[in-house]
């Protein structure tokens, strides 16, 4: 298995077309951008690179300091639905190689008719026996996901690592005590309710990538008239 740096990954990204600047995207937070990595793209080019993307954004935290506590017997590793939700095993394979006396534990999260994080009561007993948590995340935008997830959590040490960070976040505004992104780049958005110009640039909604559909629903596609309230938008809520 192949461990890249972070140029390699960014490389990845680039020759493959995963970050996509075809129209307007509207993230989960319901802010909205011009870029997007299309974390999908990823699949097509097979599960070993797939793999070697997860255990190099693993190493990568590891080499940034990453560890656990002496007492800590076991660590649950967190996929929230749906963007992430089939990481945890890949990494808590590479993590049991290198902590053979810690028992990596995976699971995951479901979301609600809103799109909110919550915790299925038949998997409790997993969160319940945990020392530490580590939720691993694709593509970091404004956060959202990882404070909703955090917030579920006891307060014991919880990690985060991803993919991508394309938000300029930090631990602190995260709301977590570690913060590891593989890969951070700087991809601008906006917040419509404030500054709504990019949605009468002449451009469209992206419908297939991020919220689009969800907001292309509610207000159909720019440009748009003067008396449309965006903070009515249903993510918002």
């Amino acid at each position: 298995m192949n461990i890249f740096n972070q140029k390699d990954f960014r490389n990845l990204l680039s020759e493959n077309n995963i970050v996509v600047t075809e129209g307007i995207f509207v993230y989960k937070s319901g802010f909205i951008g011009t870029a997007y990595i299309n974390k999908e793209a990823l699949a097509p080019l097979g599960a070993d690179i797939v793999n070697s993307c997860l255990c190099s954004m693993t190493q990568n935290a590891l080499d940034k300091e990453l560890n656990f506590k002496p007492d800590t017997k076991t660590v649950l590793i967190i996929g929230p639905a749906y963007g992430a939700i089939s990481y945890p095993p890949i990494v808590a394979f590479y993590l049991r190689a290198l902590y053979p006396s810690v028992k990596f534990v995976t699971s995951r999260t479901e979301v609600d008719s809103y799109g909110r994080h919550f915790i299925p009561e038949k998997l409790n007993q997993l969160y319940v026996m945990a020392d530490e948590y580590i939720i691993v995340e694709d593509i970091v935008n404004e956060g959202t996901t990882i404070r909703e997830v955090s917030a579920l959590l006891p307060d014991v040490v919880n990690s985060v690592i991803c993919l991508v960070d394309r938000g300029n976040n930090n631990s602190k505004d995260l709301g977590i005590e570690k913060f590891y992104p593989f890969l951070s780049v700087d991809m601008e958005s906006f917040d419509p309710r404030v500054n709504p110009s990019l949605l009468n640039s002449g451009k469209k909604i992206n419908t297939v990538l991020g919220k689009g559909k969800i907001w292309v629903e509610q207000f159909g596609q720019p440009p748009y008239g003067e008396n449309v309230d965006f903070s009515k938008f249903s993510l918002f809520k």
